[in-house]
Parts: C-alpha cells; structure tokens; sequence
C-alpha cells in the first residue's frame, strides 16, 4: 500500500513537471481521477472507482472545448501503464490478505474441535503460501460486479475458496501428493467442504438467493468429482476426451466461484459467465498438468500415468519415443525417471510442449472474448480480465 500511495503522489506531481505551460489538463485531470479511482479499488471499494470514471467524464465535458492536448506520450504509455501493474498487485495481495483472514476467522468461529480447528488454520496458511487464491477473488468480483445491497464480497470469497481448499486435499489424497497421514487430511478436507457450504447458507441475504448458490455449488462439486475420476482412472485416450475430462473437473470449479458470486448478488441469467469460466478452467487446467511435467519428485502425474495434452500428442506421434514405451508398459516407471530429462527433450523436440502452451493460450483468448462481451463497466472487465 505504501508503494501505492508514493506512486500516487509521483502521479501528481510529474504531469506537473512535464506541463509547465499549463498544456494537457484534460490528461492532467485524467491522470489524478482515474488514479484515485484505482488507489479506491485497491482498498476495495470498486464502486467510488467507477465513480470517479464517470466523474471525469463530466469534467472532460467542462474542459473539452479549451484544453486538448494528445502529447506526452512517454508519460502516458511507460508511466501510467508502470502505476497500474502496481496497482493490479496490491488490489491482488489486498484481496488475497482479506480472503485469508476471513477464512480464518470463519474456522475459528464455527469449528469447535480444538486439534481439528489448529489443523485448518495451518492448512489455511499452507494454501495462503501456495495459491493465489484465484476461486475465491473470482467470486469476489462477480458479487461485487451485481451486487446492489451489502458489502458481502469477502465472506463469499472466503467460503468458496475454502471449498476449493478442500477438492485440493482430497486431489492430494487420490494422488497421495505430500500426504503421509490420511486421517488428518481427510477429517480437514470434509471440515472446509462443509465449512464453506455453511458460511454461504450464513450470509445475511434472502435464503432464495442461497438457496440457488448451494444448489448450484453441489452441481459443481459433482461435475468435478465426475471428472476427477475419469482422470484418476486414465480414461483419457484422445484430445476431445481430456478436454471432456478437464472441463468437469476444473471448469466446473472455475464456474461454481463466478456464478456463487453472481447469484448471491441477483444475478439470473449466468450463461456468459459459465462461458468464460469453463474457458478459464480448461486453460488453468492445462497449465497446471503442464507443470506436472517438471515436477515429478513432488506431482504424481506422471507414476499414474495420468494422459496430460503433451502425453497425448506424443501418443500419436509417428515416432517411437520414451512416452510410448512407459505408456505401453515397455518400460517401468524407475526407468522412465532416470531418463526424465531425455523424455521431456523428445516433448520439445515433437513439439507437444509448445501445442500445449498454444492450446491453454486459445482457451484464454476464448475466455477474455467472452468477458469483453458483458454489458457491464470496462473498469470490471479489466479487472476480470487479470485473472484469466
């Protein structure tokens, strides 16, 4: 925040510097408007910064027939666009802190169970380290985008994303990722699935609302859980089928943050937003088996022989390759580790690995698309928009 603020008074001060002749006011009241537009978002408070969108609009109105001047481009295109990379991370980390700290404080309130209640807290804090907290900021931002009553945005986003904390456990426990003790896991793994299921039915809005929330998260949870079992059970054999199987499992968690948000807040219609998010989900999804690729000491992906985008392309490559023996079963899995690096440098010699990357990458391009099409303040779109 602190950057924020000194950013902000440079903001100030340079067109200053740079005008002083008095030239460019209208860029000048530009310049400080949408700047304390955003300094509000990064506080969250997303309507003053519309607000005073719009507000500029008006003063443009005042100023427009005396002063115009479209210079200045070093200042336009380096620094301001260098003011709002800065600002996007600290709305993040604002978001972020605010999420995890109201998931904390729904476990301490409603577990009871003293060891249990000291093993979330630490789960919480794992998952702070280890996620950006991508669900619950998604759900944030669409209660806040229809929202007309109430300022509920971070106690959704805290329950959705302790929802998601618990699919991540019970993932790692299908996987037997980093887990040792399974009673533990599993015991906190139901604890966040119910946790969050109860903090929506707590939100101080009409049951109608929650009613059709909790509905549709349990749609989502078991479309996910549809889809994580065709992948645990490598039922994956062509491109067409991982798509199939990504889009339960991971676009449906994507859309169950987005369209929590948006019924929460009265929002009816949410095909647009479903769109979208399966788009975001798929593309994440890709990503994340991407990675499992170069991380076999710590992701099971591989052992399980689980059929990621790259896996699939080598599949049907004409060539005989380390992938091909280690699926077929020509060659065990100690031997297909000890010659890892030759494996992933067949994939890049193949090309699966940049398919992969121009696949996720479609699915994004999919995905803002669909975002630029909503009726809604381009302030919104854009800050949709970082997230994909």
């Amino acid at each position: 925040m602190k950057m924020c603020k000194a950013k902000m008074m440079w903001a100030i001060i340079l067109p200053v510097a740079l005008d002083k002749n008095g030239a460019g006011i209208k860029c000048y009241v530009e310049t400080i408007v949408v700047y304390v537009g955003m300094f509000y978002s990064v506080i969250g408070k997303m309507n003053t910064a519309i607000f005073l969108r719009y507000a500029f609009t008006r003063l443009v109105a005042i100023f427009d027939k005396s002063f115009y001047l479209s210079g200045r481009n070093f200042f336009d295109f380096v620094e301001y666009s260098l003011f709002v990379n800065i600002c996007v991370r600290c709305d993040r980390m604002s978001e972020k802190e605010k999420i995890a700290k109201q998931m904390k404080e729904i476990v301490e309130q409603l577990m009871s169970e003293p060891q249990l209640k000291a093993h979330m807290l630490m789960a919480i804090e794992q998952h702070v380290k280890e996620s950006d907290l991508l669900f619950g900021r998604l759900a944030y931002l669409h209660y806040d985008l229809f929202s007309t009553q109430g300022d509920h945005s971070t106690y959704i986003a805290a329950a959705i994303e302790l929802i998601v904390l618990a699919g991540d456990l019970l993932d790692d426990l299908v996987d037997q990722d980093r887990l040792e003790d399974t009673a533990i896991p599993l015991h906190i793994a139901i604890g966040f699935l119910l946790l969050g299921q109860q903090a929506i039915a707590n939100v101080p809005i009409s049951s109608n609302k929650k009613l059709k929330a909790l509905s549709y998260v349990t749609s989502c949870l078991l479309q996910s859980v549809h889809g994580q079992q065709t992948d645990v059970a490598c039922d994956v054999q062509t491109e067409a089928d991982y798509l199939k199987m990504v889009e339960k499992k991971s676009g449906s968690l994507v859309a169950m943050a987005c369209v929590i948000g948006a019924l929460l807040a009265g929002k009816e219609d949410i095909a647009a937003i479903e769109t979208y998010a399966f788009y975001i989900g798929i593309a994440a999804q890709i990503d994340n088996d991407f990675d499992a690729l170069y991380n076999w000491d710590k992701k099971t992906d591989i052992q399980t022989k689980k059929k990621s985008l790259p896996i699939l392309y080598m599949l049907e490559s004409k060539h005989d390759d380390l992938w091909k023996q280690y699926v077929n079963n020509d060659i065990d899995y100690d031997r297909m580790y000890i010659q890892k690096e030759k494996a992933l440098q067949q994939m890049e010699q193949e090309g699966a690995i940049y398919y992969a990357k121009v696949m996720s990458q479609i699915y994004k391009e999919k995905a803002l698309q669909e975002i630029e099409k909503l009726d809604v303040d381009d302030a919104y779109k854009s800050a949709l928009k970082t997230l994909v």
